[in-house]
């Protein structure tokens, strides 16, 4: 595509209009106005570089380089990459959860030899507690003892968290019970709410770390969001009909919103406004719903807050009530 300095495209390849066509864009008359979008873009890209541009209203994810035509004319070299995209976004999300897993279990094999050890020694201790001093056997007693129990109590603990990636049915109370645990903290030393309405009876089917980590880290991004207090709110968005397998989950804020450049790049892998932001929660998240045979989307943001939506799958027999 050629485009003049003052912002009107000038030229394009049947390709170009082809790949512009699928996003709604239509270059049948020449000179057209560039897009707002892509000017946007090309404002901050420099010649050469590769950047990615997501036109409004799809799911499309183009990527962009600029070149020099003269004084005042560009090439615009242009590629969907959107399967590339979600490609790289599963990658990620496979790479991360495997690496967690294989660190339980290394965790959880460490742990199991120091408990045995220590076990044994106990029963070797209370054996011969007639050779050594009452106050002595009674420190060690209490002391290997209470190691034992702290190994169990880890063992226990990391054994649930891989049973948490096998799915299983649990009601939405449960879900959001233990979520508002975790996050207490943050609500309880700050001015921050957390508003929790959901239908608790409501069974669905997931693993309970993914549905942890999809919430809670859409809750710490609102409460980071701004310096102010926020109040989080977390609700059934529609209630699912008689043929539905899925249930809404909305989860909104009354934040200062995402910006627009912002909207289109969130789920990005690597992308981030923060920071300190590593650029993988939200694309994670979304990865984790989709596992779960659901979905994570952006449902709105404006200067007066922002709302995700959470599809999940409905228990079996939810679903065919």
């Amino acid at each position: 595509m050629a485009v003049c300095a003052a912002g009107t495209i000038v030229g394009a390849s049947p390709a170009c209009v082809a790949l512009l066509a699928s996003a709604s864009i239509d270059l049948a008359t020449l000179p057209a106005t560039i897009p707002e979008s892509l000017a946007r873009v090309l404002e901050h890209s420099a010649f050469g570089e590769a950047t990615d541009w997501r036109p409004p209203g799809t799911e499309l994810c183009i990527g962009v380089s600029k070149y020099r035509l003269g004084d005042d004319h560009w090439l615009l070299s242009m590629r969907e990459i959107s399967v590339d995209k979600a490609a790289l976004s599963l990658r990620v999300y496979r790479s991360t959860t495997q690496v967690f897993a294989r660190l339980i279990a290394s965790a959880a094999h460490d742990l199991k030899s120091p408990l045995s050890s220590m076990a044994f020694n106990v029963g070797v201790l209370r054996r011969r507690w007639r050779e050594l001093d009452p106050d002595e056997l009674d420190s060690l007693f209490e002391e290997i003892e209470s190691c034992c129990h702290w190994q169990e109590r880890t063992i226990s603990s990391l054994v649930e968290q891989s049973k948490a990636e096998i799915p299983i049915d649990m009601t939405l109370g449960a879900v959001f019970d233990h979520i508002s645990e975790m996050m207490g903290p943050m609500f309880r030393q700050s001015s921050n709410r957390l508003v929790i309405d959901v239908d608790r009876a409501m069974r669905i089917r997931g693993m309970r770390m993914s549905l942890e980590h999809i919430f809670t880290n859409l809750i710490n991004n609102a409460v980071e969001s701004q310096k102010a207090p926020v109040t989080v709110t977390i609700s059934c968005k529609d209630a699912p009909g008689s043929m539905s397998n899925v249930v809404t989950i909305a989860v909104g804020d009354d934040g200062p919103g995402i910006s627009p450049d912002s909207r289109a790049r969130i789920f990005d892998p690597f992308y981030t406004s923060k920071a300190s932001g590593t650029g993988l929660g939200l694309c994670l998240a979304r990865e984790a719903a989709r596992e779960l045979g659901g979905d994570l989307r952006l449902l709105s943001s404006t200067a007066d807050g922002t709302v995700f939506v959470v599809d999940l799958p409905l228990a079996s027999s939810a679903g065919s009530r």
